[in-house]
């Protein structure tokens, strides 16, 4: 249920699957050991729902990769604070926020692509976000030659092992935590050559520290004790036309011609962008699939109660938001 100017606008036609970090379930949980007052949301705050790395050291835990941290999922406990100027509601906790780190249980997570049932669950080391593949696709490299400049260049030696992408990240001795591949400037695409990093806490150029050559390591996603529970039904992207409704319909005919991803279904929101095109503030949910095969080109009934027609020169997606259950436990496709 979206809020317009801080009030409830409307009614959502079908429940969401639920809210990012929360419990998904009755299973056994447990927690990653933390330190005394600690955990806790670094600067520039820690997002809930996603995974974060418990510093036993420092006490902060961080979505971004830490040596010698503990992995752990963010619960969320309504501990966001709202900063953004008009801002209704947040998912990231504030700096010095208390934060729980969980190995164990079942949850809702945020996904940033495609999730089934069965897969596994790995997590971004730049962001903590949630990603799903089959078991065994986590990413490593290391240099054994590597110097970085105080302008955030990167030099990677000879030595190199395994393969170099952007949003890697990028730890090693004198390096600040929460380093991160931003692009390649030089060499063969993911080999040695010359990269600019970036991090998390913005560094200025001549401001990084300089280190000489060293064993540095690179880390794409990380295996997660985490197993995907239920399906995810990522947004769809299509070309459609948008009819104003006409008595006694009870909203407007979407026309689908095309999908060029993901799956039109009932529950989504619809926005379209381009000319005369349909906010989110609009709150435009397809109600039901009235013609064409299941999640396919057809025409789907929705709830655009609008005056104007939205033609097929705009852009449509029909979001159904990129939650989905994961859990170290057992799997159910039927949740």
């Amino acid at each position: 249920m979206p809020l317009q100017n801080g009030f409830q606008s409307f009614v959502n036609n079908e429940l969401p699957i639920g809210v990012a970090g929360d419990f998904a379930g009755a299973n056994i949980r447990t927690t990653v050991s933390a330190p005394p007052f600690g955990f806790v949301a670094p600067a520039g705050g820690t997002i809930i729902g996603a995974f974060a790395w418990g510093n036993p050291a420092t006490g902060l835990a961080t979505n971004y990769y830490q040596p010698n941290s503990s992995l752990g999922f963010v619960h969320r406990e309504n501990q966001g604070l709202i900063t953004t100027f008009l801002g209704f509601s947040t998912m990231s906790a504030f700096a010095g926020d208390r934060l729980t780190l969980f190995n164990q249980g079942d949850f809702f997570g945020n996904f940033t692509g495609a999730a089934t049932v069965g897969q596994k669950v790995y997590c971004d080391p730049v962001t903590g976000l949630l990603t799903a593949n089959a078991t065994g696709n986590g990413v490593t490299a290391n240099s054994t030659a590597a110097s970085l400049a105080n302008t955030g260049i990167l030099t990677v030696g000879a030595t190199l092992t395994g393969t170099l992408a952007v949003g890697q990240a990028v730890t090693g001795v004198g390096i600040p935590a929460g380093s991160s591949i931003g692009s390649q400037i030089s060499g063969t695409t993911g080999s040695t050559g010359t990269y600019q990093l970036v991090n998390a806490v913005p560094i200025a150029s001549g401001s990084w520290p300089v280190v000489s050559s060293e064993t540095v390591y690179f880390w794409g996603v990380f295996e997660t004790p985490f197993q995907v529970a239920s399906n995810l039904l990522a947004n769809a992207t299509f070309t459609a036309s948008l009819a104003a409704p006409v008595a006694p319909a009870v909203g407007g005919i979407l026309t689908i011609s095309a999908i060029a991803g993901g799956v039109p279904a009932p529950g989504q929101f619809i926005t379209a962008t381009g000319g005369g095109g349909l906010l989110s503030t609009q709150n435009v949910q397809i109600l039901l699939q009235l013609t064409g095969t299941t999640g396919s080109t057809g025409t789907y009934l929705t709830n655009y109660a609008g005056s104007a027609a939205v033609t097929s020169t705009n852009t449509f997606v029909g979001a159904a938001g990129n939650v989905a259950k994961i859990s170290s436990w057992a799997t159910s496709a039927s949740d």
